[in-house]
């Protein structure tokens, strides 16, 4: 398989979405689609394929049934069921661009890695299943979304092959758009594509037009963001590798926010304990070497440390890679803004001191809220307070965050529909107080 050539701009795009709604078997479906047209430059993958990217752990559902890591086949047996909880990707082409696709998590416990999903990319596919229409998690990515600035968006209405009722896809249909615009999209100009993935990804299928129309909709709809060229450099580790045999350092991937990667870099590892002197020994990106990178692109760097050596367990995730004159904060100043009840938010006023998770993405924290002199925040309120956090963190002003709370007890018993997940509100950072490394 060729190489995608590299003057194609690259648009990163996630799937997202209630679980058990068909976003991993989209995926699979839109590499075998691209693969048939574009064999020398995009490779099929199976749902196991993803499956096994994910780093999937095996997981006991509600209803007694285990999902198993690593499945044999490309589709679950019989008595399984297919459970992502942690993002996985996958690269294909068009003739006009290169696409970086990340599947993400459905289901509540992995919403931190839904985040940081979404904290990559540029643009969104909500994938909502026809049979059974909006869901909890269907909300709750698109808060997510909201809350972290993404506004570009398309929506897959899948399994239409298991529904025979057209005035049933025209009322979920009509769900999705109003709960687009509930959460702030256009959700009367938003494009709808009504298909199916599975059968596309048993063998040839009429149903193969209806991902060609997606596709066809991600290269029409959605549009490549310019980002910061210049500045300071700035990346978020995603996930640290181990070292390989005879291989000195440590091997990072995220993506470029701001500014240029180069070889030989002296930089800093920066937020959730002390900092930390590396240097950037390689670089690497669509599986090739190169020497620098920008921003806005992908990339998996060799770190190197003198005197005690760089483990994969002294890195996580959310951390920052900066230049050395960049300092992490505990102390935030933040517009924060309560969901309503009726929105999925709180019940009850928050008060001065609460303990809240703070979701940037890739950095995932927990922080104090202090109201200052207003005694409390109720749902639906706004306003200006401080954030203490619990650990140093590198953020910026301007920054868009969620703010999650599982502080109001079970959100119900085992197995019955939630009525609160956890989501209580979104914020922006106004300004920050960086500590003295």
């Amino acid at each position: 398989m060729s190489e995608i050539r590299q003057h194609r701009p690259t648009l990163a795009v996630a799937t997202i979405g209630h679980h058990r709604h068909g976003k991993t078997t989209l995926c699979s479906a839109i590499s075998r689609v691209l693969a048939r047209r574009r064999p020398d430059e995009v490779r099929a993958v199976t749902v196991a394929q993803l499956d096994a990217r994910s780093g999937r752990q095996a997981v006991a559902l509600p209803s007694g049934r285990v999902v198993r890591a690593g499945l044999p086949d490309e589709l679950p047996e019989p008595g399984t069921e297919s459970l992502t909880t942690a993002p996985s990707e996958l690269r294909y082409a068009t003739a006009q661009r290169s696409y970086v696709h990340i599947d993400s998590p459905g289901r509540r416990p992995w919403l931190k890695n839904a985040a940081r999903a979404q904290g990559l990319v540029d643009a969104l596919i909500l994938v909502v299943s026809a049979p059974d229409g909006v869901q909890a998690q269907t909300h709750e990515h698109l808060l997510l979304a909201q809350a972290l600035g993404l506004r570009q968006l398309v929506v897959f209405l899948g399994k239409c092959d298991l529904v025979q009722d057209g005035e049933w896809l025209d009322l979920v249909e009509h769900d999705v758009r109003e709960l687009l615009s509930r959460c702030g999209f256009d959700g009367d100009a938003t494009r709808i594509i009504r298909g199916a993935a599975l059968p596309v990804c048993a063998g040839p299928s009429p149903w193969e037009a209806s991902i060609a129309d997606l596709i066809e909709a991600l290269e029409t709809e959605l549009t490549v963001p310019q980002l910061r060229g210049e500045g300071a450099p700035l990346l978020y580790i995603e996930r640290a590798f181990s070292r390989r045999p005879g291989l000195e350092g440590v091997i990072v991937d995220g993506r470029v926010r701001r500014g240029q990667l180069r070889r030989g870099d002296a930089l800093w590892i920066v937020g959730f304990g002390e900092s930390s002197r590396v240097v950037v020994a390689d670089l690497e990106t669509q599986r090739r070497k190169v020497t620098q990178v920008g921003a806005g692109e992908f990339a998996g760097v060799l770190l190197t440390r003198s005197g005690a050596p760089l483990r994969p367990r002294d890195l996580r995730s959310g951390q920052a890679l900066v230049e050395p004159t960049t300092r992490a904060t505990e102390l935030l100043r933040a517009r924060v803004e309560l969901l309503p009840t009726t929105e999925g938010g709180r019940r009850t006023a928050v008060r001065d001191g609460h303990l809240v998770s703070l979701l940037f993405g890739a950095t995932v924290v927990s922080g104090r809220l202090r109201l200052g002199a207003q005694a409390q925040l109720w749902p639906g309120g706004a306003a200006e307070l401080g954030i203490d956090l619990v650990a140093p963190v590198y953020v910026e002003a301007g920054m868009r965050f969620l703010v999650r709370d599982g502080n109001q007890g079970p959100v119900g018993p085992r197995g019955a529909p939630a009525l609160w997940g956890g989501t209580a509100g979104r914020g922006e950072l106004v300004g920050v107080t960086p500590i003295t490394r």
